[in-house]
């Protein structure tokens, strides 16, 4: 079952999620930030690459603004786990980490959005 968070984004982070959404035929911007949870439970490894590493561009790019997506309760989990890891400011900003490492990391985007993971089967 899914849950609705509204998470603050900056203009080029949604627009980024917009562009996978289009480019992998995804159905919202949901299933976009539920593959980038699903990629980073997969990838262990990568963890510390995606939450610990500062990505300044992101904090000066303006203003963030609000936007709904639904996540299934291990990703909630998941992220809140992050946060008290990382030291997070907020559940936010876990994602803004994903969206930021996927947007760095071009060369994954098929990885990440394509491969189909099937920890929450949508």
């Amino acid at each position: 079952m899914r849950e609705e968070f509204e998470v603050e984004l900056k203009e080029y982070q949604h627009e980024y999620l917009t562009k996978m959404v289009e480019n992998f035929d995804l159905p919202d911007l949901g299933k976009a930030v539920r593959c980038l949870v699903d990629y980073a439970i997969d990838e262990a490894e990568l963890e510390a690459d995606i939450f610990d590493f500062q990505r300044c561009y992101s904090c000066v790019a303006g203003i963030r603004e609000e936007h709904p997506f639904e996540l299934k309760e291990f990703q909630v989990e998941y992220l809140n786990g992050i946060v008290d890891s990382y030291g997070l400011a907020e559940f936010g900003k876990s994602v803004r980490c994903l969206i930021d490492y996927a947007y760095e990391e071009g060369d994954k985007e098929e990885e990440i959005f394509q491969l189909e993971r099937c920890h929450s089967c949508d």
